[in-house]
């Protein structure tokens, strides 16, 4: 992963340029924003803290683990930006000693957070593949990997490496004890 870090901003070489962390001052809940242009951060912030360390510490830890979390599941860098996601998403929900051993989410919104939908990064999911989408002697599931919580459902981001495309799905089984990439 090739890092270039700008103040509270950084830069991941794949093709969604940049991502900007943004740090909620009250919970420490973090933001993580997909830019195709260096430019476009102006759009999204207006205002910036020049050297803000706290800013600078989250990009850093995120940054660490989402490298940790690649190697560990030997995926391809082309999936930075769900690895970065999930990080940020794993970090919002784990306590904290700035928050009282809150999770930051938990202080955000107001309520415990339900931990029962974690799964293990880069493991093997089943996907079912519906009745429209095979033929009958097609299989009923294929093989892809979880990379994603989606944070608009309660469903899963899944990536389908045949099709190279990730899609959102509620309907699979983990198999946590197993990386997909050893299978594929």
């Amino acid at each position: 992963m090739n890092l270039e870090e700008k103040e509270d901003s950084w830069y991941l070489d794949n093709k969604t340029s940049i991502h900007v962390t943004r740090d909620n001052n009250y919970s420490r809940r973090a933001w993580i924003l997909s830019l195709k242009n260096k430019s476009n951060t102006l759009a999204h912030f207006t205002e910036f803290h020049q050297h803000n360390i706290v800013a600078k510490q989250k990009n850093r830890t995120i940054i660490d683990r989402a490298m940790n979390i690649t190697i560990d599941a030997q995926l391809s860098h082309t999936l930075c930006l769900e690895v970065v996601a999930t990080e940020t998403y794993l970090i919002n929900i784990s306590p904290s000693r700035s928050n009282q051993e809150m999770s930051p989410m938990e202080k955000y919104i107001g309520k415990p957070i339900d931990l029962s939908r974690l799964k293990v990064f880069g493991c093997a999911d089943n996907v079912y593949v519906k009745k429209p989408e095979r033929s009958k002697l097609d299989a009923q599931a294929k093989l892809c990997i979880f990379v994603d919580y989606d944070c608009q459902t309660k469903g899963y981001r899944i990536y389908a490496p045949e099709k190279q495309k990730i899609f959102v799905t509620i309907d699979m089984q983990f198999d946590e004890q197993t990386m997909a990439i050893l299978l594929l």
